[in-house]
């Protein structure tokens, strides 16, 4: 084995390593690796980005594009809901029309998308149903697969092989070409699920308050401020609560009034109560010295904190999110949303310490508690999803029939072969 194929391998195997262990950004790994096999002349600059002039990748990226705009208008969400509908109250015709509605629409944009789109509305479902969510999420995840077989632009990987029967001197693929082939395999793929396995599937606990699934009991409560506590007539930030004892201010409550906003500088009354999240001994830390009292022996959990201003909701890091490798303190999170991040859940594991200082990964999902107007501007931004179903509305996009008219376009012309496929996509 000479020296450039021994640092091939290191670099494929580094790369391997680092993609396992999600340690950087996906686009960092792959741009590292070009970088170090030209550096070692195992390619030249030349073929290093030989890849994007590839048609089959500036298709990709154009279908990325025309993906993201239909997610935009609403109008797939739109039509799933109403599929949705028709299954009432039977559990597994309403999943099974969910599971066929993401096949057919994975088959028309990227599966990512597909699955952004419907997975607010397979969670509503899973806690309808008193399913796990592993349940309906795992089989929702496999129907975007296997619609994305029915079509040329279902999937980039299609696209890839169609680029690769080009260059080899065949005629270019059809976009239904495999279309019988792929609807073979997408039915036999969801029987499979309904019939078998569905009985295979990982049901873990059920959890219906948000507070519970992050273990959040032991972190939330409330506490009064007593006759002579030195918080009266002071602020959180000058008495420093937050630094000294690692503590979140979430509310104020004040004669039955909540306040939500502008925490740090209100200044406290006796008898005002606070909402707050810490550990336990920073808790009862600030309550020997603060002379606050506690007052709930059983903690708090979603009804305590979701009123008509507020919300406790879980949103999730979007793949290709510009939050991905940053903390929520670098990227300001709580100043740039106004909203207050609870606890991150990732692969499984609840973090809560220090979590302003966790970075990031795309799938993360982040327990988010604020006021419900700053919870509906953070829907409209593209690093994050929310987990739940909110009302569809078309006219609030103002070109919404753009990419709705352009989508069949481009499948017809490239069906009657007018022109190419990326020309089409273009």
């Amino acid at each position: 084995m000479d020296f450039q194929t021994l640092i091939l391998f290191v670099v494929l195997g580094l790369a391997i390593i680092a993609f396992i262990r999600e340690m950087f950004p996906m686009e960092v790994v792959g741009f590292t690796a070009m970088v170090i096999l030209i550096i070692f002349g195992i390619v030249t600059p030349k073929e290093a980005v030989e890849g994007f002039s590839n048609s089959a990748v500036v298709t990709v990226g154009a279908l990325f594009v025309l993906s993201h705009a239909m997610v935009k208008t609403n109008i797939l969400n739109l039509l799933v809901t109403n599929l949705e509908n028709f299954g009432g109250k039977r559990k597994w015709l309403v999943i099974g029309i969910l599971l066929t509605s993401v096949a057919i629409v994975s088959s028309l944009i990227n599966n990512v998308a597909a699955v952004a789109i419907t997975m607010p509305l397979a969670m509503q479902l899973a806690q309808r149903f008193k399913l796990s969510p592993s349940r309906i999420l795992l089989p929702l995840s496999y129907a975007s697969i296997f619609g994305g077989t029915m079509t040329l632009i279902g999937t980039s990987t299609n696209l890839l092989v169609n680029e690769v029967v080009i260059k080899a001197g065949y005629p270019p693929m059809g976009m239904f070409e495999f279309t019988k082939l792929g609807a073979i395999f997408t039915g036999v793929g969801l029987i499979y699920i309904f019939i078998l396995a569905r009985h295979y599937m990982p049901n873990r606990a059920i959890i219906s308050s948000l507070t519970r699934k992050y273990h959040m009991s032991a972190y939330l409560t409330e506490v009064r401020v007593a006759e002579d506590s030195p918080l009266i007539g002071s602020t959180c930030l000058s008495q420093q609560v937050s630094s000294r004892f690692n503590i979140i201010i979430l509310e104020i409550v004040r004669d039955q009034q909540k306040m939500s906003t502008d925490l740090r500088n209100r200044i406290l009354q006796e008898n005002d109560t606070l909402i707050v999240q810490g550990k336990l001994d920073d808790i009862l830390r600030m309550k020997s010295e603060l002379k606050v009292q506690l007052l709930t022996d059983t903690k708090l959990n979603d009804e305590d904190l979701n009123d008509a201003e507020n919300a406790v909701q879980e949103v999730v890091v979007s793949p290709g999110s510009s939050f991905v490798g940053s903390s929520l303190q670098a990227i300001n999170f709580r100043a740039r949303y106004g909203l207050f991040v609870l606890a991150i859940q990732r692969a499984g594991t609840t973090l809560r310490d220090k979590v302003s200082h966790i970075r990031l990964r795309d799938g993360d999902a982040l327990l988010v508690f604020g006021h419900r107007t700053k919870l509906d501007q953070l829907r409209h931004s593209t690093d994050v999803f929310v987990l739940d179903v909110v009302p569809i509305q078309l006219h609030k996009i103002k070109f919404w029939w753009m990419p709705v008219t352009i989508l069949p376009a481009i499948m017809i012309l490239a069906a009657l072969e007018f022109i190419d496929i990326m020309s089409a996509s273009l």
